[in-house]
């Protein structure tokens, strides 16, 4: 492999290496921050999960609206931005929303209304769709799970890496183009005492001479090389 070529190589590698890192911190830095703000309104939506009626097993989430306490129900089924929420008793038992879909239980939601967790998050997936869950005891000794569809954020992170991907290809692309531009550039004068010395090894003819180069290492080779010539 000539130098040229390891020269390019190795610039191409380089940028990619660096580009590669930056996307890589990009992503994680935004996927952190869309998911981050799910979490906070998931945490938000605990408080407003209440049981309705006395000893009625149903429940719903109650949003202010126009100054005063409305209890609504989710016309998606999984609740669209707002989000989905049931209550797991310290027996087991499961309590959807009205006209919500149960979110699917797991062992720790147990822990969490006896008191025995903390409150956690977790993904599943509901009737198809990625949700984020959060699981927080409540003050009847049960515990609240709140979700919230992932969908958006999903496909934001899809476009992100799209993205991502096509910066990181433009750039190793970009880099090759000026490392083959810099080796040129940079290698000419290699170029022109490559091309003497075989001269001179073919021909015997120490009267070649090579034009007087700048006051660098090359230049200075260059000199050394017509010195020797002499």
């Amino acid at each position: 492999m000539t130098l040229r070529r390891r020269i390019v190589l190795a610039a191409s590698a380089a940028v990619a290496l660096a580009v590669a890192v930056a996307s890589v911190v990009v992503y994680t830095t935004t996927r952190a921050e869309l998911r981050g703000q799910v979490d906070d309104a998931l945490r938000g939506l605990v408080p407003d999960v209440r049981l309705l009626g006395d000893g009625e097993r149903l429940f719903t989430i109650k949003v202010q609206r126009s100054g005063e306490d409305r209890a609504v129900t989710p016309v998606d089924p999984l609740g669209g931005p707002t989000g989905i929420a049931q209550i797991v008793t310290g027996d087991g038992e499961v309590v959807p929303a009205i006209g919500g879909v149960r979110i699917g239980r797991d062992a720790r939601a147990l822990e969490v209304a006896r008191g025995e967790r903390a409150p956690y998050f977790r993904d599943a997936t509901v009737d198809g769709t990625h949700v984020r869950v959060y699981t927080a005891r409540g003050i009847a000794g049960d515990a609240i799970q709140v979700a919230r569809p992932l969908t958006e954020v999903d496909a934001s992170l899809s476009r992100l890496r799209v993205v991502l991907l096509l910066v990181t290809l433009g750039g190793v692309g970009l880099a090759g183009g000026l490392g083959l531009w810099v080796s040129r550039t940079a290698l000419a004068p290699v170029q022109r005492l490559t091309e003497t010395a075989e001269h001179v090894a073919a021909t015997q003819d120490l009267s070649r001479r090579l034009p007087a180069g700048a006051d660098d290492e090359l230049g200075r080779l260059g000199s050394s090389f017509n010195t020797m010539l002499g």
